[in-house]
Order: structure tokens, then C-alpha cells, then sequence
């Protein structure tokens, strides 16, 4: 709490004592979802079931270092133990009876309520049916994947007219601004990600040369931004490069000067957000990495996304290869191997 609400000095000083402590880990604890009493227990026991897989993914999300919120498994039960509450009073128990027109009903009364979050349980309940009749259903490749092929290409800017909207934002902005849109429009990174970024994931390599961590891997910093990065690292954090870069896990650095994104956003990348995250994507892949495990490690891009930015090339990207061979690359480029 300290962390969330004290000053940006108090964080930084504060982020150090914490990461001295052994074996602290510091986030708040997850939000559990308010469940009525008095559900049938064939209701209640699916949505218990459903909790546990979102708090199971939960965990696994946060350890392989993805950004979620401590309400990320309460928001998401919301909707459905709405509706588990609404087929009770029409007195239906079991969720293996409910029928189509049990959700139009219930959206009907409901018309606020987002599709997603009962889609997404529904599926899960589905998933979960070990004997479950499969004929009918289409093969191969997930829903997502299949979902992204039927969708419209993304629009995206050409890389000259995305570098000439970086220069601009240079010329007429801060500089803690222009490297906060260079995290976007250069790295691909999600604007929220890019603010939140902590020191420990701004380094200098054994060469010196500074090097960010986006995603999962390090990329190397541009001389002429690494410099602009110091201008307004060193005011926030004097022993940054000095001391272990574990004691700064915690310590951030834009919300030192920037107070509050979403104007940043609405004036600095002028409501674009999407637009100029996809054509950095889009630019990398132009300038010919189109490894599709090299984009999603250094980026944090999605399958998905990719699949959709792959559609604008002229060209099919893609042969199959020995399973073997790509299961080596992947292994090389995530790290696990070193030959």
C-alpha cells in the first residue's frame, strides 16, 4: 500500500528496504469473488472449480513476470456467479441443463452484463468435461488462433510516417515524454507496461552499453536514447549502474514525472495507442525479424496479434520444419541453452 500511494521519492527509497528483505514477495493479496449463499451445490461447485483455474492461471501469469491485477480472478467471477444467481431463481441447478435461452433470458435482464466473462466460463466448463461429445467441432489450433484468421487486418502506420510521428514528438515534448512514446512506438510495448517499467529492467551489459528488458529478453538500447535515458534516471535513482540491480526491482521511474498516463496518452500519442503499438510490431517485422518466438519474447506481442500483422506481408512467412529443429530454436532464443 505504501508502495501504491506514498510519493515517487518516498517509493524509491522504501522499494530498496523491501527488496533487501529475504524471500519478500510483495503484491497484494488476490480479491476473492463474493459468492451469495444458498446456490444450489451443482452451481456453487462449478463456479469454485472455475475460481480455482483463474486462481491457478493467476499465479502463472504473475510468475513469468506478466503484469495482472490482485482483483484479476474476482473481476473475472463476477458475471458468472451473476448468472449463477439468476438460473437459481428460475429454478435451474445444474449448469450441464442450461440452455441458449437461458442466456438470452438472462441478458435480456441483464443488459449491461459483457458476453465475454460468461463465453470464457462456459468454455472452461466445457474444457473441463473429460467425456464431453466432440463430434462437430472443428479441429486443430485453438479458438483464439482461428478467431484471429476470420478477423479484419489491424491498421497500422508505414515505418517512415511512424518514425516522422517519433521525431515530432521529440522536437515538441519533454524528454521523459519522447522516451515514453519511444517505448511504444520502438519497443511495441503497451503504454501501461511502459510506464510501470522498474530499474532493474533498465541495465548496463559487461560491454556497458545499456540494454532494456521489454518482455522476456534484454534488447539493447540506441546510444542516443541510452543518454536521454540517464538525463532522467540518475535524478530518480543517483546509484542506478552502481549497485545490484535486484535492490531496484521495485523503484519506477515515469511516474516521477508524469502523473497521470492517460492524459499522456490522450495528448503525447494523441489517443493512438493501438495504432502505433501495432505498426512498431509491424515495422520490426518489415525489418526482417519475423521470427514469430523472437516477437512475442522481445515484444510481449501475442500470437494472435502477430498472426493478424502477418496477414499485411505479401508473402507467406511460414514452411514446416523438423519439430525437432524449431523446439532447438526456441529453446536457444528463451535462453534455456547456450550452444
Amino acid at each position: 500500500m505504501l508502495l501504491k500511494y506514498g510519493s515517487a521519492e518516498l517509493r524509491a527509497v522504501l522499494s530498496k528496504r523491501i527488496a533487501a528483505l529475504p524471500n519478500a514477495e510483495v503484491r497484494p493479496a488476490t480479491t476473492s469473488p463474493r459468492i451469495p449463499d444458498g446456490l444450489p451445490q451443482p452451481l456453487l461447485d462449478g463456479l469454485l472449480a472455475f475460481e480455482k483455474r483463474l486462481q491457478a492461471r493467476y499465479e502463472t501469469l504473475v510468475e513469468r513476470g506478466h503484469t495482472r491485477s490482485h482483483k484479476y480472478v474476482a473481476a473475472a467471477m463476477k458475471v458468472p456467479v451473476r448468472l449463477a444467481v439468476f438460473l437459481a431463481g428460475e429454478g435451474i441447478e445444474r449448469w450441464d441443463v442450461v440452455r441458449k435461452r437461458d442466456l438470452v433470458a438472462f441478458f435480456q435482464k441483464n443488459p449491461a452484463a459483457p458476453r465475454q466473462p460468461i463465453e470464457r466460463f462456459l468454455q472452461s466448463m466445457e474444457d473441463h468435461r473429460p467425456f464431453r461429445d466432440r463430434r462437430g467441432r472443428p479441429a486443430g489450433g485453438s479458438k483464439r488462433m482461428r478467431d484471429a484468421k476470420r478477423r479484419p487486418p489491424p491498421q497500422v502506420l508505414r515505418p517512415e510516417i511512424l518514425l516522422q510521428f517519433l521525431a515530432d514528438v521529440r522536437e515538441r515534448y519533454s524528454v521523459h515524454e519522447y522516451l515514453l512514446a519511444w517505448m511504444v512506438c520502438r519497443l511495441g510495448m503497451i503504454a501501461r507496461h511502459a510506464y510501470s517499467i522498474t530499474l532493474d529492467r533498465i541495465q548496463l551489459n559487461d560491454r556497458g552499453r545499456m540494454v532494456i528488458r521489454p518482455a522476456l529478453v534484454w534488447v539493447e538500447v540506441p546510444q542516443r536514447v541510452a543518454d536521454q535515458f540517464r538525463k532522467i534516471i540518475e535524478p530518480v535513482d543517483p546509484s542506478w549502474g552502481k549497485v545490484d540491480p535486484e535492490s531496484l526491482r521495485f523503484v519506477t521511474l515515469f511516474d516521477h514525472y508524469i502523473t497521470d498516463l492517460d492524459e499522456f496518452t490522450a495528448k503525447v500519442l494523441q489517443g493512438r495507442t493501438r495504432l502505433l503499438r501495432a505498426s512498431a510490431i509491424f515495422a520490426a517485422m518489415l525489418d526482417g525479424h519475423l521470427d514469430r518466438v523472437t516477437l512475442r519474447h522481445t515484444m510481449g506481442v501475442s500470437m494472435p496479434t502477430i498472426l493478424q500483422l502477418e496477414r499485411l506481408l505479401s508473402v507467406d512467412l511460414h514452411r514446416r520444419l523438423d519439430p525437432s529443429l524449431v523446439e532447438a530454436r526456441n529453446a536457444h532464443i528463451t535462453g534455456h541453452v547456450d550452444d
